[in-house]
């Protein structure tokens, strides 16, 4: 038997035999520099976490990495142990340590990991940072794919390889700004959204589909209306008859033997959706001087490559002006006579995050800390691509020495069918997002 306790957004207690396996615990407060919120509060998720026996943690992504979290499972659950992903560009395990976890086990790319003598796990890395979890029993087995953003083809090579799958835990909500000016109706992303649930799934061999992971909401003022063409799980159901009506706090039991599957339903209300409130005014000195570092953060990541980057106008709101954030030399003011119309909105506060914390481009832009302004989004693209890819460990400078690494090589090998499906498909982000 199999029973998994879905405890909230991203995170279930997976029970097999003697194992507990918990995933991506964020049980409470906010995540993307207070950008998302929780759309519901599982009281007893932190009781029934005591019992686990295993942690995994998909990436980096603080909605997953939830730290906070993460030292309250400690606490409660001091002798849990951690499987702790190890991968060239990122070894989670070693930051896990960090955080006080004592027993911490390695787990590399695409090798095979027994917790029991009849358990085990792989690991299938995709992009820099996320993860899939295949686990394999003879009560059958489970495949979590949270935030897995694979080209169709790639989808199809990896399904022969992980073959037949009793339970796909997959998302279907979008997760970051939504990169469109004018806004589009709510009714048209959603369908967009049900298009990619299905397709996260279209290739694999699977009898059941638990849609998970998308239980977040938008508290940034630029994005809150963003809210509104966030899918329920209930609007799935008539995708496919083989998708479960399972929401956080539920619980169910699969009987591979019997082909059964029973749900415990949980009632638990709806969060009410609170507006993020920025109380810190920046200064043009300081964001300025912020702009510069991280200029030149990008100037050591893509060399001469910077040169060809578009200008990108950025009106700050609360300060009164437009800036060009060039990546020679930072933030440059424009001048008010020319009326340039800004390809972004932002608040003081966000775009300083941006420019000075670790994974700033990715807080901000999956936190959706900004409007979009302008109907030409090149500009805009090309930053978060830049960015995102510092984040990620996969800039040119980061690429360029994995080519001289075995493991860098190995790093680009286990992600080889990805590297085949955006090859040939020519495509890397979700329909969704524009």
């Amino acid at each position: 038997m199999i029973r998994i306790d879905y405890l909230n957004h991203a995170s279930v207690l997976i029970e097999i035999e003697n194992i507990k396996l918990l995933t991506d615990p964020w049980y409470f407060g906010t995540c993307f520099q207070n950008g998302w919120g929780l759309r519901y509060d599982n009281n007893k998720a932190i009781e029934i976490a005591s019992n686990a026996t295993h942690l995994w943690i998909s990436h980096f992504h603080s909605d997953h990495f939830h730290i906070l979290t993460l030292k309250k499972i400690l606490e409660i659950n001091p002798d849990i142990v951690v499987i702790g992903n190890y991968s060239y560009n990122f070894q989670l395990n070693n930051v896990m340590e960090s955080l006080g976890f004592k027993k911490i086990i390695p787990f590399a790319e695409r090798k095979e990991y027994y917790l029991n003598k009849n358990i085990k796990i792989i690991r299938y890395p995709t992009t820099g940072i996320d993860n899939m979890l295949l686990i394999q029993s003879v009560y059958g087995n489970i495949l979590n794919y949270n935030d897995c953003n694979l080209p169709s083809l790639s989808r199809k090579l990896l399904s022969k390889r992980i073959k037949s799958v009793d339970i796909i835990l997959t998302n279907f909500n979008h997760a970051g700004k939504l990169l469109v000016y004018p806004k589009k109706d709510d009714a048209e992303i959603k369908t967009k959204l049900k298009k990619n649930f299905k397709n996260n799934f279209l290739f694999f061999d699977v009898k059941y589909i638990f849609p998970f992971a998308s239980y977040h909401y938008y508290k940034a003022p630029e994005s809150f209306d963003q809210n509104s063409s966030m899918l329920r799980s209930d609007e799935l159901l008539d995708l496919d008859t083989r998708i479960l009506d399972v929401k956080i706090g539920d619980s169910l039991v699969y009987s591979k033997k019997d082909d059964l599957i029973a749900i415990n339903k949980a009632e638990i209300l709806e969060n009410e959706l609170k507006v993020l409130f920025r109380e810190t005014k920046y200064q043009y000195e300081d964001i300025e001087e912020a702009s510069k570092a991280y200029c030149k953060t990008l100037r050591s990541n893509y060399w001469i490559f910077t040169k060809l980057l578009p200008n990108f106008y950025i009106e700050i709101v609360d300060l009164k002006v437009i800036v060009n954030l060039d990546a020679q030399r930072g933030i440059l003011q424009t001048d008010k006579k020319h009326n340039i119309v800004p390809h972004i909105k932002v608040q003081s506060e966000s775009i300083y995050h941006w420019f000075s914390t670790a994974y700033g481009t990715d807080n901000f832009i999956v936190g959706a800390h900004f409007e979009i302004a302008n109907k030409n989004k090149i500009p805009l693209k090309w930053q978060i691509i830049f960015g995102i890819l510092i984040d990620n460990k996969l800039s040119v400078k980061s690429i360029f020495k994995m080519l001289f690494s075995y493991k860098g090589i190995q790093f680009l090998i286990n992600r080889r069918e990805e590297i085949i499906g955006i090859i040939l498909e020519r495509k890397v982000n979700a329909d969704y997002h524009d």
